[in-house]
C-alpha cells in the first residue's frame, strides 16, 4: 500500500532527459500511470479478500462453537435429569422442584459461560497468531 502512495512520479526518467522526444516520456508516464492503476486494483481485491475470509471465518467460528455449546449443554442437562430421576422418592420431599430445575438450568448456564467463551477467544487468539506468524516469514524472507 505505502509502495502506491510513495511511488515517485517523475516528469521524465533520468534516462530520457537529454531526449528532445516528447513521445518517449509521454510512453513512460503512461507506464506508470497504468502500473499504478493496476496496482490499485490488485489492493483493492486483496482487501475484498480479506473481507470475505474475515466474515466468512467468523461465522463459520460461531456457528460451530455455538452448536457445540448447545450440544454441551443439552448432554449436561440430560445428565443431571436422569441422575435426578435416580433418586429415590424421600429425596424429593426435603427439595423443592423449583429449585431442582432452576438448577438445572442455572448450571448448565454456568458451564456454557466459563468453558465456550473462553475456548473461542483462545482459538481466536491463536489462529491470530498463527496468521500473523506465517504473514510475517512469507514477507520477510
Amino acid at each position: 500500500m505505502t509502495e502506491i502512495l510513495f511511488y515517485p512520479v517523475h516528469p521524465c526518467p533520468s534516462s530520457l532527459a537529454g531526449v528532445d522526444d516528447i513521445d518517449d516520456c509521454n510512453g513512460y508516464l503512461d507506464d506508470v500511470r497504468d502500473y499504478m492503476h493496476d496496482m490499485s486494483f490488485k489492493i483493492f481485491y486483496g482487501f475484498i479478500g480479506v473481507i470475505v475470509s474475515s466474515l466468512l471465518g467468523y461465522v463459520l467460528l460461531f456457528v460451530g462453537f455455538g452448536c457445540a455449546q448447545e450440544n454441551m449443554s443439552k448432554r449436561t442437562r440430560d445428565a443431571a435429569f436422569t441422575s435426578l430421576l435416580r433418586q429415590e422418592v424421600g429425596w424429593f420431599d426435603v427439595r423443592a422442584p423449583g429449585s431442582l430445575s432452576s438448577r438445572l438450568s442455572d448450571d448448565a448456564a454456568l458451564l456454557r459461560a466459563y468453558s465456550g467463551e473462553p475456548i473461542r477467544t483462545l482459538s481466536m487468539t491463536l489462529a491470530s497468531a498463527l496468521v500473523g506468524v506465517v504473514v510475517a516469514f512469507v514477507y520477510m524472507w
